[in-house]
């Protein structure tokens, strides 16, 4: 925790630029607040996750975010070593070949991420699902998240995860954490 404290005071100083970006998370918790994310589904709020949280956030450029041609969120990725598809894959893409970083399973607002998910997934949970997902993939990192939890694994170590609760990133130095994990310049 020391070693994140001191990488999100290093790589984010700017305190006018962190109080910005901590705009666009206090929409999600709003949105949370009145009820709104129990009636969603995954699919309802992912889009709108990736391009806020992970572009405005997190500092992820999208397909559209600027006409460079490189960026860094591809959805829906299908891993060929696999067979599935994840969420999205973090990496850099759109520059000839893709190099990813790191794969990321979405799931509905409120999910616990260490339960069996029944259905057509059976006894899986959502993480042993991105693991799944990500197996063979040259990915380091696997992210699993429900909106406001969210992990981050070593692609080799499903037992062991940094975790940020999104509602809980209020501050400025708890958004120097929240960023010196998944930022981009800390995570690619």
């Amino acid at each position: 925790d020391a070693q994140l404290d001191l990488l999100g005071a290093e790589l984010f100083r700017d305190r006018d630029e962190l109080r910005g970006r901590l705009e666009c998370l206090s929409r999600l918790v709003l949105r949370r607040e009145t009820g709104m994310f129990d009636q969603l589904t995954e699919t309802r709020v992912e889009q709108s996750f990736n391009e806020r949280v992970f572009s405005e956030f997190f500092d992820y450029k999208t397909l559209l975010s600027d006409g460079r041609g490189l960026f860094h969120l591809l959805p829906k990725h299908r891993h060929t070593q696999s067979g599935r598809t994840d969420d999205f894959a973090l990496g850099y893409f759109g520059a000839g070949a893709d190099i990813i970083r790191a794969t990321v399973e979405l799931k509905s607002p409120g999910t616990n991420l260490d339960a069996p998910q029944g259905g057509g997934y059976g006894p899986v949970s959502p993480v042993e699902q991105a693991f799944r997902a990500s197996a063979g993939s040259a990915a380091s990192w696997v992210v699993v998240s429900n909106f406001d939890e969210i992990r981050l694994y070593h692609a080799d170590d499903p037992s062991r995860a940094n975790v940020i609760k999104l509602s809980d990133v209020t501050t400025v130095e708890t958004a120097r954490r929240a960023l010196a994990l998944l930022d981009r310049r800390s995570l690619l």
